[in-house]
């Protein structure tokens, strides 16, 4: 906008009128001159300056806006684009929302198990019915997934970039070790450190190291205790076998639970007694539960999926 059209649109119709007299006397030399007309339209050629310099202002204003909106969405995708995918929340983001962020999400079906190779090297192997989330490539100073169920992690060497696997309510980070997670529905977990060192830190600030033959056990995101044990016992699962060495037999069906999807309680009478032996994982779970029973005399009540242990009664042993 010039000097001439800002001052044009500043100048009131009075003033215009008197300009106007002021030059029709200086100038006029007869009174044929129709002064009226001169002031009409000279105050439209005013009117439609200040129109139009209106018009460039607004003009300008909409494509600076147009910019800054432009510029706006290029800022927010690039930060979404180039965000470290640590950022996101693993338990709780969306398939969808993974998968653009380009990890890849594996629910392993009952009675099977999952072994992955990651970009790093480091192999997972997922027990049955767990859900492994994991990145295409890892980026950034973590290399970070996301395991719900029962892993067994050979994790590759890399000290200056620290591995963790994020669980419910806790993280472990490794440099380069074997370790063995559990999880189970009732909000309890274990983690057995196989060889190396991992460190387990929990959302409620507990925060523990543990040594190659250690065992910690968590309940709803709290470290509860670490004890020695022979590692062989908790990922024997890897060869489709389970280990026992005096495991209460509570304990053996919360994992014949999650390996083959079931839902088997039993009475607390039974809940005690210690199993001594080997199970091969590779057969039906009644098959499972029928070598069990034979360790165990016991009565087994089957509904589908659903399994009720009891002791024998003596009116069973009567009928």
């Amino acid at each position: 906008m010039n000097y001439d059209n800002r001052h044009n649109r500043n100048i009131s119709d009075n003033t215009v009128d008197r300009r106007i007299d002021m030059f029709l006397d200086n100038s006029r030399s007869g009174n044929d001159v129709d002064v009226e007309r001169i002031k009409i339209l000279t105050r439209d050629k005013i009117r439609r300056e200040r129109l139009q310099s209106r018009m460039i202002v607004r003009r300008r204003i909409l494509q600076w806006a147009a910019v800054a909106a432009i510029v706006a969405v290029v800022v927010c995708v690039s930060f979404w684009i180039m965000r470290p995918v640590s950022a996101i929340d693993l338990s709780e983001a969306s398939d969808e929302t993974l998968a653009e962020a380009g990890y890849t999400t594996v629910t392993v079906p009952a009675g099977e198990r999952r072994e992955i190779t990651l970009s790093d090297g480091s192999v997972i192997i997922a027990n049955s019915c767990t859900v492994i989330k994991y990145p295409a490539e890892f980026d950034g100073v973590e290399r970070r997934i996301f395991a719900d169920g029962e892993v067994y992690c050979r994790i590759a060497k890399d000290a200056d970039h620290p591995f963790v696997v994020e669980s419910n309510g806790f993280d472990i980070r490794v440099l380069g070790t074997t370790f063995n997670v559990r999880n189970s529905s009732d909000s309890t977990a274990s983690v057995v450190l196989v060889e190396g060192a991992v460190e387990i830190s929990t959302d409620s600030h507990n925060c523990v190291k543990m040594r190659p033959n250690h065992l910690v056990d968590l309940c709803a995101g709290n470290i509860t205790s670490m004890r020695s044990v022979n590692p062989a016992d908790y990922t024997s699962w890897i060869d489709y076998k389970l280990h026992l060495d005096g495991e209460p037999l509570s304990e053996v069906i919360k994992r014949l639970n999650a390996f083959y999807d079931l839902n088997v309680t039993c009475d607390s009478a039974l809940a005690g007694v210690k199993i001594y032996g080997k199970l091969n994982l590779k057969g039906e779970a009644s098959e499972v539960l029928n070598s069990i029973q034979t360790i165990v005399p016991m009565n087994m009540e089957r509904h589908g999926r659903d399994v009720r242990l009891r002791p024998i009664q003596e009116s069973d042993l009567t009928s």
